[in-house]
């Protein structure tokens, strides 16, 4: 699971499920707790940092990691020992190992166990089943049908028929997981063994899952922070530890900020990763419709990519990053007029005619269809 680490991030009624945030009453002290247990076993962590709401008078607003004071470019923001994080084994192994996944969940069911972890229990007291891939089966295949998962074969589309992101809903993500880790000893109807899961799917750092490390949030374009530590070049974070330092000269009352998918370290995903596929792998969708730019989409059934980003005149300004075809746009208007039939017979027909969704699930799956007719119309 090669992906930096993801959170949840949705405004308003969503920003509760913000995995940077803690999401109940009391549970300040959770964060508070783990700060402090990590300090005391020898993370290096910038007294100059505060995790406080990203807005102060409202106690329903997301959580972050803010300057209290003027930090200069280049200084170290955390450095997280080895020993402290949860990998899949006690001995380093390459980012290219087969298994990183299954074990990564195996030794975070097992740190869930450990009442001396921390971070352990900061993990336990996030959102269940956020990310659309653990969602209930009937609103997997509402997702599904609203991204027409295999449904249009027949219809004037080209051979990858689907909206993306690809591999998501039915015969997703979670689908993969149990078939791939027969074996492992996880308990698939074991709550706490599919938390341990989701929370590796969404927070994980390559196959690593780092404290302090995954409250910073994100920005696309923002973003003022950058990793020392380089899989690529081979760096050793056993040795080295995972640390992260500022990019630029940060104020007082400056939030520090990560990009999770344009990172200095996120080289694999900066041709494809873009809008859709943050909502499937952070569950992160207000960026879709506004908000943090720049958001990239890449609908490659029309052979269609662009960006959209904020205009000179305050307007949104659409970049295409490939040339699209005349025949393109069209699949992309024949999709508009698609979800615009589907939300009209869906969901007029309300969340209690169609199965086990929760209210979470339903608003979030009307909030994604809104996402996509906000690039369809613009470009």
């Amino acid at each position: 699971m090669p992906q930096p680490a993801r959170r949840l991030r949705h405004w308003q009624a969503l920003a509760l499920l913000l995995a940077s945030a803690v999401p109940a009453s009391g549970d300040d002290a959770l964060a508070t707790e783990l700060v402090e247990w990590l300090r005391t076993n020898g993370a290096k962590i910038h007294d100059g940092l505060a995790i406080r709401h990203v807005d102060p008078s409202d106690p329903t607003s997301p959580r972050g990691v803010f300057a209290t004071r003027t930090i200069d470019e280049g200084e170290v923001l955390c450095n997280i020992p080895w020993d402290l994080m949860i990998t899949p084994g006690d001995k380093y192994t390459s980012v290219d190992d087969s298994d990183e996944g299954c074990r990564a969940i195996v030794s975070t069911i097992e740190a869930f166990d450990d009442g001396t972890n921390a971070y352990a229990r900061y993990l336990l007291g996030q959102p269940r089943r956020y990310l659309p891939d653990f969602w209930s089966d009937s609103a997997r295949a509402l997702l599904s049908e609203m991204l027409a998962v295999g449904e249009l074969a027949a219809g004037p589309m080209t051979e990858r028929d689907e909206l993306p992101p690809h591999g998501i809903g039915e015969d997703g993500l979670l689908d993969w997981l149990v078939e791939d880790c027969e074996g492992f000893g996880i308990d698939w109807t074991n709550e706490t063994h599919v938390h341990a899961a989701m929370i590796v799917t969404a927070r994980a750092d390559y196959q690593y899952l780092v404290p302090f490390y995954d409250m910073f949030n994100h920005n696309g374009k923002g973003y003022n922070i950058a990793h020392r530590y380089n899989p690529y070049s081979g760096d050793r974070i056993d040795q080295t530890g995972y640390e992260v330092y500022t990019t630029k000269s940060i104020e007082a009352g400056e939030e520090l900020l990560n990009s999770y998918n344009r990172c200095n370290i996120c080289n694999s995903m900066y041709d494809w990763f873009g809008a859709p596929e943050m909502f499937a792998n952070f569950g992160i969708v207000n960026g879709m419709v506004n908000g943090d730019m720049p958001q990239m989409f890449l609908f490659d059934f029309a052979r269609v990519k662009f960006e959209l980003d904020h205009g000179a005149d305050g307007g949104v300004e659409v970049r295409f990053l490939v040339p699209p075809s005349e025949k393109g746009i069209g699949l992309l208007e024949w999709q508009l007029r698609r979800l615009a039939d589907f939300a009209k017979e869906r969901r007029d027909r309300g969340r209690d005619d169609q199965g086990d969704i929760s209210e979470y699930e339903w608003d979030m799956i009307w909030s994604t269809t809104q996402c996509f007719k906000a690039p369809f119309r613009s470009r």
